[in-house]
């Protein structure tokens, strides 16, 4: 388990950054979104695949179900010795002495560039609160959906179209292209996600099935255009860390949400947490184009 906590670590940005960045080398990272959103289908599609293997893991047992998942960390090990990092950015430092002031060096100016950049900044804190309160809406239907009469021996294979719903986002958001504006884009995928989360606790099964899908698919979309958006912005030699503070800024809003999300379900029910969370998020996305607008007009003065 401490192997794969490092490995979720370590990934963290790296994907990204190397898929970007050898896309630029290539001269295509014009395609980086259709790429990306062909990464997010393969990966929420083999979310389902892995729904529909907990009976077997069950089956299998705790010992061999480990073991499944070394021999699967393995073999992802032994092709990952088969990239290489494209030629951009500094060269790595030779030695532990070079490493440690050029580290210091790196957090420095990655810190500069945040400052530097608040839309950066603010374009990670909405995909931060986005992701955080569609993941707590899935988490959130589960009981929902028994509470409305789902069987408990459908409930596996209902929760397992959902991944579906967001490889559907992903699909659509490669195909996009930059035929759109990213901000728009960006405020529709916040604002699906909320309306959807809102709707999710509507006291109808086939309603609540379907709201909770939406959110789903608005939020793969979101993932893929707001990924290509910032590594657009971001230098290459410090693309990685950056998309690492993206996803801490996800870990970020986990923090809070959490136990309000909890606190709500317990005050309101299940439903009424859905509803409160998803109007959360819809007041974050109206304060935060208020606020836009407002800069815009003191600009203009």
């Amino acid at each position: 388990m401490g192997l794969s906590a490092l490995s979720y670590n370590l990934i963290s940005g790296t994907r990204e950054a190397i898929t970007y960045d050898s896309l630029l080398q290539a001269g295509r990272a014009g395609d980086y979104e259709r790429v990306a959103g062909r990464m997010g289908v393969l990966y929420r599609v083999s979310a389902v695949g892995c729904a529909l293997c907990a009976g077997a893991a069950l089956a299998l047992g705790w010992r061999l179900a480990y073991l499944t998942d070394f021999a699967a960390a393995l073999a992802g090990f032994v092709l990952a010795l088969g990239l290489a990092e494209p030629p951009h950015g500094q060269a790595a430092p030779g030695t532990i002495r070079e490493f440690r002031p050029r580290l210091r060096q790196h957090v420095a100016e990655t810190g500069v560039f945040l400052r530097q950049n608040p839309a950066a900044v603010e374009k990670m804190l909405l995909d931060g609160a986005c992701g955080c309160c569609a993941y707590f809406g899935g988490q959130l239907l589960q009981p929902r959906l028994m509470e409305l009469g789902l069987p408990a021996g459908l409930l596996g294979p209902v929760l397992a179209l959902l991944p579906l719903a967001g490889a559907a986002g992903s699909a659509l958001a490669g195909r996009m292209g930059g035929r759109f504006r990213f901000r728009n884009v960006a405020l529709l995928c916040a604002a699906g996600i909320g309306g959807s989360l809102a709707l999710a606790g509507a006291p109808v099964l086939s309603l609540a099935l379907a709201a909770g899908a939406a959110a789903t698919f608005w939020d793969g979309v979101l993932e893929v255009k707001m990924t290509a958006r910032l590594n657009r912005d971001f230098p290459s030699d410090r693309r990685a860390t950056l998309v690492s503070v993206q996803s801490m800024a996800y870990s970020l809003a986990m923090l809070p949400v959490s136990p309000l999300a909890g606190a709500l379900c317990d005050r309101l029910g299940y439903s009424g947490g859905m509803a409160a969370l998803g109007l959360g998020l819809l007041s974050l996305v109206a304060a935060g184009i208020a606020a836009h607008r407002c800069r815009k007009g003191r600009k203009r003065e």
